[in-house]
């Protein structure tokens, strides 16, 4: 495969001039780094003017090469921006959150913001003041794009001075390729011990190092193999239609789609057919979207993944050591001497990017990244992986030893930035984990102090009516941060992500007032989770602010007109060192399941069998996803077909607990009984189903051996319905987020030693992995 080959397998022709963006190159001894940027109503932010299903038009240049219009998007692209200063808030940071295929992912990482340190600049800078687009817990975004009316900057409370901006180190340089000597992708042995890093730590000291380690080594990434062409033909008005392998490869992108949401989705069609007509060239005979017939290749697909099945299927074994080996090669990194795991070392391939809910850009193609795009973050004096694409070279390498990722590169949908992290069980993120819920803790001793402020500011008078009006809101945005476990929430530039809203972005239309101080609020939360719930606010003054906010206003003006996200997050902090709404998102998380527990301690003990402790923990862990609204995308598709398997299984084996004890009181009458085999009995009435034929068992004459099976079914009799019972219940509810994210897992450590429950039931081998520092706690320990 030559080098011009996998360069533009799966890259479709973009415009130059929609790839100039409004940035800014960060430069540092020599080292330019890409900032991601609001678009100006062009550039990335532009959908394309035309209809998908519009003719010609699909391009302002002629047919030239793919892999020149890629180059001239990044020529085009570092030309346009501009040194400039940058501001920051100090703890205003992305949380890089991937905003990718998992649009049914209900164990989405909130806790990404964590490293909120590890970005590639490398300066004593300050971000330019902007609204961010992203829906994040600590989202203390600074700035606004929406114009309002003027402000008093008096306030009845002590205000710091400015916002404190972050100094980010400046001894990071980026090193030429042809600095370092290469290597060949081995495996790395660690010459360290388990790393307890949790032993070592003091009451009261509970801090994080700027240094994150003295040396680092790892193997790189593992890019997706070349697109190798099948040669199918689509059909165009009824024709075949001819297709280079780059113009095939993003044409099965979305064939492979058609039967699904995304593929019958208008926006998803319109992204993708815009995009595909720039590779396809001006003078292509493919014009209009409705006219294409994409079935061909789709009946393929289907029979290629079958294919594939049975062939997995066939060389399961040989798979799996493959597998292992390049785990083994590229899934661990040695951190000072500890070899620690790395979360996800496979570069996204080429494809249509879908995003979360009704994404405005979902449909668009997605690049092949190349290694030419990859930075790798490793230490000095260790010799550098070598690219594993042949003929190809990484970016750059540097050695910065405070952060924590492995490599980055840049998307080409949004900009964002892409990073190669180490896995939730590393040193550091275990080491993020830990401090979260200890701050967490640490609000729970001032949280009547902080409740008594803002409920004084509900009725806060003032001459001043702006101002009355600001603390007012203020107060109801902080009562509903706590009350309901709101997020900030800010404005988006809704060209590029979706209509997701928080608390300070809550519009009118988002609230229907009822009495009895209720409110129903629907609105689009985080990764477009429909929030769709009915709350009786506790607060009257509360309650009666938010409907003089809204009396009168049009639906489409926000709740909160005098303050922004970046207001709320500073009065938080004013309250309390690193306060923020994820804190406050926590804290009300980890004290519910300590309440519900003590709530229903008589419910449970060491006596109590294991599937109904199994039932009363995730009874408790309901509470805390529906308070954090951690629902599925969507109810899965196979879940009908699931249960309707769970309840066959239970009747079958209902069916067998009647003929035992049938057996058993044969036995002890006295009656002859007769052993039969298991088997499947012969039908012998002509016009019966296979799956009609019921199971014949074969049971022991022995009454003590009869009467031990007996008991062993009564307990997976219970253990069944209790599946049943977990499955239909949480077949809308996500407990997995409030378990990796939000629950502090020392509440459910000591609760499982109070109640002899085996920590695996509740906890998942990943989890187990997470929060190794937690498993130690006594069963005493309480939140």
């Amino acid at each position: 495969m030559t080098e011009d080959k996998i360069s533009t397998d799966s890259v479709a022709k973009v415009k130059i001039e929609e790839r100039k963006t409004n940035g800014a190159v960060k430069k540092e001894n020599g080292m330019k780094t890409e900032e991601k940027s609001k678009p100006n109503g062009g550039s990335n932010g532009k959908e394309g003017a035309e209809d998908g299903e519009s003719s010609d038009d699909s391009s302002d240049s002629d047919d030239v090469p793919l892999r020149d219009m890629v180059k001239g998007f990044n020529k085009s692209k570092k030309s346009s921006r501009k040194s400039q200063d940058m501001e920051v808030d100090e703890d205003d940071a992305d949380d890089f959150e991937d905003e990718e295929d998992d649009s049914d992912n209900d164990d989405d990482d909130d806790d990404d913001d964590d490293y909120a340190d590890d970005e590639p600049i490398r300066r004593k800078r300050v971000r330019k003041r902007r609204r961010v687009a992203r829906d994040d817990d600590e989202e203390d975004f600074v700035g606004s794009s929406r114009k309002r009316k003027a402000r008093s900057t008096s306030s009845p409370r002590k205000r710091s001075k400015a916002t404190k901006s972050v100094s980010i180190t400046s001894s990071v340089h980026l090193h030429k390729m042809d600095e370092f000597e290469t290597r060949k992708h081995v495996p790395l042995t660690e010459s360290a011990k388990v790393n307890r890093w949790w032993t070592d730590l003091k009451e009261g000291s509970y801090k994080q190092k700027t240094q994150k380690w003295s040396t680092l080594e790892h193997n790189g990434v593992v890019f997706p193999p070349p697109y190798e062409p099948h040669g199918i033909k689509m059909k165009y008005d009824g024709k075949e239609v001819d297709l280079t392998p780059e113009q095939e490869e993003v044409a099965t992108f979305f064939a492979v789609l058609i039967e699904t949401q995304h593929g019958k989705n208008k926006v998803f069609q319109k992204n993708f057919f815009n995009d595909w007509k720039k590779l396809l060239g001006r003078g292509h005979v493919i014009k209009d979207f409705k006219k294409c017939d994409f079935r061909p290749i789709f009946e393929w697909s289907k029979e290629r993944k079958e294919l594939m099945k049975a062939e997995r299927k066939k060389n399961k074994e040989k798979i799996k050591l493959e597998k292992e080996r390049l785990l083994n090669i590229y899934g661990f990194a040695l951190v000072d001497g500890f070899r620690e795991k790395v979360g996800n070392y496979r570069v996204e391939p080429p494809g249509l990017f879908r995003g979360r809910g009704e994404h405005p850009r979902a449909g668009k193609l997605k690049f092949r990244v190349m290694p030419e795009q990859i930075t790798l973050n490793i230490g000095k004096g260790v010799k550098i992986p070598e690219c594993p694409v042949p003929g190809h070279k990484w970016k750059g390498v540097i050695h910065n030893q405070n952060v924590t990722w492995l490599a980055y590169w840049i998307d080409n949908i949004n900009g964002d930035y892409k990073y190669v992290w180490l896995a939730g069980s590393s040193k550091f993120k275990g080491m993020n984990d830990f401090l979260k819920y200890e701050k967490s803790r640490a609000l729970k001793g001032k949280i009547d102090g902080i409740r008594a402020t803002y409920r004084r500011m509900l009725t806060y008078r003032n001459v001043d009516k702006d101002l009355q009006r600001k603390e007012r809101e203020l107060g109801t945005a902080t009562f509903l941060i706590d009350a309901l476990a709101l997020r900030v929430g800010n404005e988006k530039d809704t060209d590029k992500t979706a209509d997701t809203v928080g608390c300070c972005s809550l519009r009118v239309e988002h609230l229907t007032f009822k009495e009895d101080q209720q409110i129903h609020f629907h609105f689009l939360g985080k990764d477009s989770i429909k929030y769709d719930n009915t709350h009786y606010i506790k607060s009257v003054d509360a309650y009666n602010n938010l409907k003089d906010f809204c009396k009168g206003r049009p639906a489409e003006e926000n709740v909160f007109q005098k303050i922004e996200p970046s207001d709320l997050n500073q009065f938080l902090r004013e309250q309390m060192e690193g306060l923020s709404a994820k804190v406050f998102r926590t804290y009300n998380a980890s004290i519910t399941l300590q309440q519900e527990f003590d709530k229903l301690k008589d419910e449970v003990d060491e006596e109590t069998n294991i599937p109904q402790k199994e039932v009363f923990y995730n009874q408790c862990n309901r509470k805390v996803a529906e308070l954090c609204n951690h629902q599925r995308t969507e109810v899965l598709k196979s879940h009908g077909n699931q249960m309707e398997k769970m309840k066959a299984k239970l009747k079958e084996s209902k069916r067998k607990e009647k003929l035992l004890r049938e057996h058993i009181r044969n036995l002890k009458s006295g009656k002859n009984v007769k052993k039969e085999k298991v088997k499947k009995e012969k039908a012998k009435k002509e016009g019966k189903k296979e799956e009609e034929k019921e199971k014949v068992y074969k049971f022991s004459n022995s009454l003590d051996v009869c009467e031990r099976n007996l008991g062993k079914l009564l307990r997976s009799i219970d253990r069944q319905k209790s599946k049943m019972t977990l499955k239909e219940d949480n077949k809308t509810v996500s407990l997995n987020t409030s378990k990796i994210n939000y629950m502090d897992p020392r509440i459910t450590v000591a609760w499982c030693k109070r109640n002899s429950m085996p920590i695996e039931k509740v906890f998942n081998a990943s989890l187990l992995s997470k929060f190794p520092w937690a498993m130690e706690v006594p069963s005493s320990w309480r939140y």
